[in-house]
């Protein structure tokens, strides 16, 4: 029986038309799946990646504003195309004045401290000044930070103020293969203005 066996395997020299054909199809077919799932994970990938990057400039971006306007005692937003400013904060630090007996009778305007934040090809940097008590209009720069990234700007819409309250449309678009949009609004109450003087 062996030897029937051995003899029709040595009458066989190769494969068949069809099994060639049908063994490339299978083959064709799981590569196409691999390729399928491999091209999806990356996708997925790319598109998570992206918003959660769009997302993070968006958080920090009304992060460092939010902070500073609480503070604010001074706002403009009048947007300076040349420079890129869309937002300029300003507020001081009080100091009590006492009487002979140690009580606290009015507080005076102390240091003054300045945050700019400017916006040039998307990207969002903050200038911080600070000033001496005895001049107040004197600021001088302490720090420049770089916020964020991606950022749109609309001089209509994305800084709003009104007596009280400051309004933040904050949109970052990171563009590239997979572009992805984030999008917020915060608003933030503002310190009230002449607290301590006038």
């Amino acid at each position: 029986m062996m030897k029937k066996f051995f003899a029709v395997l040595k009458k066989q020299k190769g494969f068949t038309l069809i099994e060639l054909i049908v063994a490339g199809a299978i083959g064709v077919l799981v590569i196409g799946a691999l390729v399928a799932v491999v091209w999806q994970l990356f996708n997925t990938s790319a598109s998570s990646s992206g918003n959660m990057m769009a997302v993070r400039q968006v958080q920090n971006a009304g992060y460092w504003i939010s902070q500073d306007a609480l503070q604010a005692q001074e706002i403009s937003t009048a947007y300076d195309a040349d420079s890129g400013k869309v937002l300029e904060l300003i507020w001081y630090e009080y100091e009590e004045i006492r009487n002979g007996d140690g009580n606290v009778i009015s507080y005076a305007k102390g240091a003054g401290h300045k945050a700019v934040f400017l916006l040039n090809a998307g990207k969002l940097t903050r200038e911080y000044y600070t000033s001496p008590v005895s001049d107040n209009n004197n600021f001088s720069l302490q720090k420049t930070s770089y916020i964020a990234e991606y950022l749109e700007y609309d001089p209509d819409s994305s800084i709003v103020y009104t007596t009280g309250k400051l309004v933040l449309t904050l949109t970052a678009n990171t563009g590239g293969f997979r572009a992805q949009t984030a999008k917020r609004i915060y608003e933030v109450d503002t310190r009230p203005i002449g607290l301590y003087w006038d």
